[in-house]
């Protein structure tokens, strides 16, 4: 997930947004720090997976990692804190911590699937101490319950960013705008499960294979007006987002475009009922 900011944070950006430099900063220290904490035998191993894992990053990046403490011990939890206070000591990245120990990941009592884990899994990922590839067991509920059930969270998801304040309002515009990724990176995995296909790429983290498949597929749906709308506005908010550091984006335009995005929910929400239904009704044909 990436990050959509207020016009106050753009305002104070030297303080709220990340650089570059920042993300080098951060994979130093959580390499540096991770492996401190394994040689005192407080975490059993950690990675960073997405964007981050590739040094593909942007001012709008989240820095996702996978923490694998011994247990959720105080001894435990102070060394997690560690991990990510001196990976992102001023605050400016949005570290996205999954935290499960080890006994609960091998025995699948979590809530990570396995098309989630191929991010946990796969080549893009870098990765400290024990590979937790090698024991993670993923529940299987079968692969169109899964699909099914993600893209009935993201239709709540969606629908409660309409009435989010503050921090949680521009996570929601984030949710608008990572949509065709998210749920076409997920579909393709679970079509390909079910049809004996290729089309996903083993590189979770790919943006320039996911994207064109996943619109070959919404647009074998016949849905694929939408998703290609939101991609055009995600770019254009990134754009927007670094004319307004700079300052030639004005904070009215700015504004504006954030409003174009929060409307642009209705339309998904709608969306994804309309896929809902494709999906399930192409499902329970095979």
């Amino acid at each position: 997930m990436g990050r959509v900011f207020s016009t106050e944070q753009v305002h104070g950006y030297e303080d709220n947004i990340p650089s570059l430099d920042d993300f080098e900063y951060a994979i130093d220290h959580f390499e540096q720090t991770v492996n401190d904490e394994i040689e005192a035998e407080n975490v059993d191993g950690a990675l960073i997976y997405g964007s981050v894992a590739i040094k593909a990053y942007n001012l709008r990046s989240d820095f996702d990692c996978l923490i694998v403490p011994y247990d959720h011990s105080p001894q435990s939890l102070d060394a997690i804190a560690r991990i990510l206070k001196a990976s992102n000591p001023e605050g400016r990245i949005d570290m996205s911590a999954i935290v499960h120990p080890r006994s609960r990941l091998s025995s699948g009592a979590h809530e990570i699937d396995q098309y989630f884990g191929s991010h946990l899994t796969g080549p893009a990922r870098l990765v400290y101490g024990e590979d937790p590839a090698e024991y993670i067991h993923f529940a299987n509920y079968g692969p169109a319950t899964h699909l099914l059930s993600y893209i009935r969270h993201k239709k709540r998801s969606v629908g409660t960013g309409f009435t989010s304040e503050g921090p949680d309002h521009y996570k929601s515009l984030q949710r608008i705008l990572e949509l065709p990724l998210a749920i076409g990176r997920k579909t393709l995995r679970v079509l390909d499960e079910l049809n004996g296909t290729q089309t996903a790429t083993a590189d979770s983290a790919n943006k320039k294979r996911i994207v064109p498949a996943s619109l070959e597929l919404f647009d074998s749906l016949g849905l694929d007006g939408l998703p290609r709308s939101i991609l055009e506005l995600d770019y254009e908010y990134t754009e927007a987002l670094g004319g307004a550091i700079e300052g030639t984006v004005s904070d009215s335009d700015y504004s504006e475009l954030l409003r174009e995005i929060q409307a642009r929910g209705g339309k998904a929400s709608e969306w994804l009922d309309e896929l809902d239904d494709a999906l399930s009704l192409s499902i329970k044909k095979k």
